[in-house]
């Protein structure tokens, strides 16, 4: 037998088994599909986690004609009773949005047109069926037309499955990928209300009112729901990254990448890749990016010594990491902290809404972090009990650690703003009357990161120790008796004297100020007792 060969790109099924590329077996998910029986499933997951293969290989499971010998050896054929009843008995229609790229409404709406124009080229030999009559077959030519009207279009997969029922006498399988990519794009180039009605009234024909539909699947990265998009579906049933069902059918789990790599005779890379590339959780599986490792051992087989690379950042212009960056600082956005704390592998905790539109992505803080999440920047660490994700990069945690030598300037950049912080606090308590009142002792400090560590975990444990650190160094050099910035202070008077102060004269300058420090550590103690421990 040969050599199998790596699937780098491809997507089509059919393809993948007929010239001998290694695939991993997710026919299952036609099982699953089979289980559930929705009348409309979106599967919401990040950019190439195998999605269209996916719809591939449903069209080619059930599509009437199709080439049994394609699931020969696979999980699915070993459920004779179920391939028996499905496998190719149904028309079905398969369009992917994914190539809607276009920076005005009528250049997309030409690509949307397109699009139905192929498909329906592709059932041509409907024009031959002596079950449709002239005005059906009428019907059926409009959907050739690359000039249709926007009516036209709107119903014409509609129209299609209407078509395909009456020459079958079955009804019809839709197959909708990347239903999303047009909002996308139209957020971007400012068509965005046109284009959601468009799709609205396109995908409402097909899925809502339609009773040539058998079923419906979708795919998309994210789940547009206050669209109104699908506005009144029965028994549509939305499955996101954080659900548990189906939640290996997408992306690689660890048996599937052991055999590959074993395939591939590249099992010593094992370690490696899951350093890289082991970052993802979808429900209650991890799962590799299956793009980042077919595009690694693809590399090695060619160049056994390349390094690892992040092939998944690289497959789109990633504006939103791009937007999340920008955000450090500004007024209800990014905090710094948070930024520096998942760069260095670390994890926060957010709400995650699965329901904002585009137009949102980007206007508050919480809807980045959210669109982050879903699509693939940010992957779950877990889930607290009041709902909240911890959340961290998925790409690589262990490969974005800092060498040393770039720790150095980050950690120099951490104190100086540290620094910066506790100044203008002190400037408060000095020139904005904060008091006593508003400061802490020992033991409040002591209560509150415990507090802080509660909720945060053992990460912003050590921040605060960080921090503490940096606040006892810039209190000590403050010119304070007592302290060793009033001795500073000292010598630098003796140098502009020429002399030296009176050593009796310091010591009890120095004594005085260190019975006043006791005094106030003293009644913050007491004070912290009372507001922690006696009113609260």
């Amino acid at each position: 037998m040969r050599q199998l060969r790596l699937p780098v790109g491809i997507e089509d099924f059919a393809e993948i088994r007929r010239n001998e590329y290694y695939y991993v077996d997710k026919t299952q998910l036609i099982e699953q599909v089979l289980d559930r029986r929705n009348k409309v499933t979106l599967f919401t997951r990040p950019r190439r986690f195998g999605k269209t293969l996916n719809m591939s290989m449903l069209r080619y499971f059930f599509e009437i004609g199709t080439d049994v010998k394609l699931f020969e050896e696979l999980f699915i054929a070993q459920n004779h009773e179920l391939c028996e009843k499905y496998m190719g008995k149904y028309p079905v229609v398969s369009i992917s949005l994914k190539s809607i790229n276009a920076d005005s409404y009528s250049k997309a709406k030409a690509q949307l047109i397109k699009l139905v124009n192929r498909e329906a080229r592709r059932v041509q030999f409907l024009m031959d069926s002596d079950r449709l009559t002239a005005v059906d077959k009428a019907l059926f030519t409009a959907l050739l037309d690359r000039e249709m009207e926007e009516d036209t279009l709107v119903s014409s997969i509609q129209e299609l499955t209407e078509l395909l029922e009456i020459h079958f006498n079955q009804k019809v399988i839709v197959l909708i990928d990347e239903y999303d990519v047009p909002l996308a794009k139209a957020n971007q180039n400012g068509y965005y209300d046109k284009m959601v009605l468009l799709l609205r009234n396109f995908l409402e024909n097909v899925l809502k009112t339609n009773e040539s539909l058998e079923f419906a699947v979708l795919t998309g990265c994210l789940r547009i729901a206050k669209e109104s998009i699908f506005t009144g579906l029965n028994n549509f049933k939305v499955y996101s990254i954080t659900d548990a069902d189906y939640d290996e059918m997408f992306g690689f789990n660890d048996k599937e990448v052991k055999e590959m790599l074993l395939t591939f005779d590249q099992q010593e890379k094992y370690d490696e890749v899951k350093e890289w590339y082991d970052g993802y959780r979808f429900g209650n599986a991890d799962v590799y990016c299956p793009w980042d490792v077919v595009n690694y051992c693809a590399d090695h087989l060619t160049h056994p010594g390349a390094v690892p690379k992040n092939y998944w950042l690289n497959t789109s212009g990633n504006e939103v990491i791009n937007r999340f960056i920008d955000s450090v600082d500004e007024p209800q956005k990014l905090a710094k902290t948070e930024l520096e704390r998942l760069v260095s592998g670390n994890v926060v905790r957010k709400r995650i809404d699965e329901a904002i539109t585009y137009k949102e992505l980007y206007s508050t803080i919480d809807n980045l972090w959210s669109t982050l999440f879903m699509t693939g920047y940010l992957t779950q660490r877990g889930c607290e009990d009041d709902g909240r994700y911890r959340v961290g990069f998925s790409f690589g945690r262990e490969n974005m650690r800092l060498p040393i030598w770039s720790s150095i300037p980050f950690s120099v950049q951490y104190n100086i703003e540290s620094v910066k912080t506790i100044l203008d606090a002190l400037k408060n308590m000095v020139f904005r009357g904060k008091g006593v009142d508003d400061m802490t002792g020992p033991v409040g400090t002591i209560y509150v990161i415990q507090e802080v560590t509660r909720q945060g975990g053992f990460e912003v444990y050590l921040e605060m120790l960080a921090l503490i650190s940096v606040n006892l160094g810039v209190m000590n050099l403050l010119p304070i008796p007592g302290l060793d910035g009033s001795r500073l202070l000292f010598l630098l008077v003796e140098a502009i004297r020429r002399k030296p102060v009176k050593r009796e004269l310091e010591g009890a300058i120095h004594l005085a100020g260190f019975a006043l420090l006791m005094g106030l550590m003293v009644l913050l103690t007491y004070k912290d007792i009372i507001r922690f421990f006696v009113k609260g």
